[in-house]
């Protein structure tokens, strides 16, 4: 039950977040599906080179470091076949990952 109430937590503390792609990629469409490949030191990272499926890769081009997590969930739920718990959590599992994996970054705003 702790491990329900912290994931819930996140996902709403996440919620008002902005990201913005990270400078720090190279992203290619092959083949109808977006590739994206680390870089570090600008060298590139070849052993983890992500693929992103349909619905990946329409959540990865919305991180344009204007919208916040709750719209692209809206975006998603608009595009694609799926409820509210699905949708909401595939985002956050993808910017869950797309953070460790330094695909995304946080975009500051300021609270006025």
């Amino acid at each position: 039950m702790i491990s329900i109430i912290f994931l819930i937590f996140v996902s709403i503390d996440m919620l008002d977040k902005i990201y913005i792609k990270s400078e720090d990629i190279v992203v290619k469409q092959l083949s109808g599906e977006i590739v994206i490949v680390p870089l570090s030191n600008d060298i590139v990272k070849m052993s983890e080179i992500f693929t992103l499926n349909e619905v990946g890769a329409f959540i990865f081009t919305l991180f344009d470091g204007k919208k916040n997590v709750s719209s692209i969930i809206k975006n998603v739920l608009a595009e694609f076949d799926v409820d509210n718990n699905t949708a909401q959590n595939d985002v956050v599992e993808f910017v869950e990952l797309a953070l460790k994996k330094n695909i995304i970054k946080e975009i500051e705003t300021s609270t006025y």
